[in-house]
């Protein structure tokens, strides 16, 4: 049974509930109005009789197919009178709504649902930590970029020849005038 046939099990069960409830209104209608004309017959002196409906069998019937249709719906949602359980403030206050049977029969999952939540709201946390730790990292290697960017810079200014022999001037040493020559090495 698929999820459609179940609605239109449920959606039948309760137009004929509703239909059975409005036939018991009207014939408890028409009982007061019957005595009601009764009542007013009298009054009036008039020793007349009303005929009230004397259908003990169909009532009988009714009774039954009341009770089946209540049965039937009973059924279907799984609720009894017993579980009705009126819900106000004070009931929630007072934990009635939790000693109810729906609550006892859903407590796993709304177990389930609280520890996905947790999970959710810890996973979130956990997301950010990593999201700042990752900002943080990436802010010390930039920093650390332009350093390394800076150092080499300024090692490259001193190791200038110019800047070398500059230095030298005061020094007995002194730059070789003969260029450079590459030394021979057996391997």
């Amino acid at each position: 049974m698929n999820w459609e046939d179940g609605k239109e099990q449920r959606d039948r069960a309760f137009e004929e509930m509703l239909r059975r409830v409005q036939q018991q209104e009207e014939a408890e209608r028409a009982k007061r109005q019957a005595e009601e004309a009764a009542e007013r017959a009298e009054e009036m002196g008039e020793a007349e009789t009303v005929e009230e409906p004397q259908d003990a069998e169909a009532d009988a019937g009714e009774v039954s197919s009341d009770e089946k249709a209540k049965q039937a719906f009973e059924k279907l949602t799984g609720m009894d009178d017993e579980d009705a359980i009126t819900v106000n403030f004070r009931t929630i206050i007072g934990g009635d709504v939790l000693a109810g049977r729906w609550f006892r029969r859903q407590l796993k999952f709304l177990l389930f649902l609280v520890g996905l939540a947790i999970l959710y709201v810890s996973n979130r946390y956990a997301c950010q930590r990593e999201t700042i730790e990752n900002i943080e990292l990436t802010h010390k290697l930039e920093d650390r970029r332009l350093r390394a960017v800076v150092a080499t810079s300024n090692l490259t200014e001193f190791t200038r020849r110019s800047n070398i022999q500059s230095k030298l001037q005061d020094s007995t040493l002194k730059s070789s005038p003969a260029p450079f020559y590459y030394l021979q090495t057996n391997q």
